[in-house]
């Protein structure tokens, strides 16, 4: 099999990571038009003989998931022709619209970031202080609100 057209199909929502697989000949593959949010890397990296690649006019979601994949992309273009530069995201909301190809390493920080050890001190730190604060305001509101009952009691007590 050399050529394989998957274009225009609403109920390709996704590709099973093994899909390809015994396809070592395929040389053009077309995803256009379906429904398409995302694309296993392992599937394509089943298709080394691949020249031709279509994937606009899907639904990408071009979160964390899909970094892996815009990767694989960005080093096949000059190996393998694409329509990846019509290829648009439509989710999350701050990128819908985007190009699939104009999305930067900057684009991924926010998947990249973990917590320290230092971080995690800290929040178990603020933690600790609001709950002791915490506590300190009900007491504090408590003794409040038995001074002003004495008070009243007090105030009734006078008045008779």
């Amino acid at each position: 099999l050399l050529r394989l057209d998957l274009s225009h199909n609403a109920a390709l929502h996704g590709v099973h990571p093994r899909a390809f697989r015994g396809l070592p000949q395929l040389r053009e593959l077309d995803l256009s038009h379906g429904a398409l949010g995302a694309l296993s890397l392992e599937a394509l990296e089943a298709l080394p003989g691949l020249v031709s690649l279509r994937i606009g006019g899907n639904p990408w979601v071009c979160g964390c998931a899909v970094e892996p994949f815009l990767k694989w992309l960005r080093s096949r273009v000059q190996r393998c022709s694409s329509d990846s530069q019509t290829a648009e995201c439509r989710a999350p909301p701050e990128v819908a619209g985007a190009p699939l190809l104009s999305l930067t390493d900057e684009s991924f920080q926010a998947c990249h970031l973990t917590l320290t050890l230092d971080d995690y001190l800290f929040i178990a730190f603020v933690g600790f202080v609001v709950s002791i604060a915490s506590v300190a305001t009900n007491f504090l509101l408590g003794v409040t609100a038995n001074c002003c009952h004495r008070w009243s009691k007090a105030s009734e007590d006078e008045e008779v």
